[in-house]
């Protein structure tokens, strides 16, 4: 089943990214790469829509602060081009360090609405 998630892999990695989901990438960054997560949802007021938010994590090697901010910019150009499907939120978290794997990291959000399927 394609979803959102899915587009976005395919996108990116044929835009020319390292990409990931959540837990593939084991190890230190060696190189520059970006990891999709789910970034959660909200109920749209009363409709049967859902504001849904995906996550693109941004990866650099500890070695390579310096290419932090032109990964973002790549990959939010990139992302561009699946608007209006996406839309990016404009919210970036701030870049840190992650001793996990030895990298700076920083955080994209983008949005996208989904159809509530009503059970009863």
């Amino acid at each position: 089943m394609e979803t959102r998630f899915t587009d976005v892999y395919k996108h990116l990695k044929n835009k020319g990214f390292e990409v990931y989901f959540v837990g593939q990438h084991l190890g230190d960054a060696l190189t520059d790469y970006v990891v999709i997560r789910d970034g959660g949802s909200s109920q749209k007021s009363i409709l049967s829509t859902q504001v849904s938010y995906i996550e693109l994590l941004c990866y650099v090697p500890e070695s390579s602060f310096s290419r932090l901010e032109p990964l973002v910019i790549n990959v939010k150009e990139a992302m561009k081009e699946l608007f209006p499907m996406l839309k990016n939120t404009q919210y970036e978290q701030p870049a840190f360090s992650d001793d996990s794997n030895k990298s700076f990291m920083k955080t994209l959000q983008f949005q996208y609405n989904k159809q509530i399927l009503e059970t009863i």
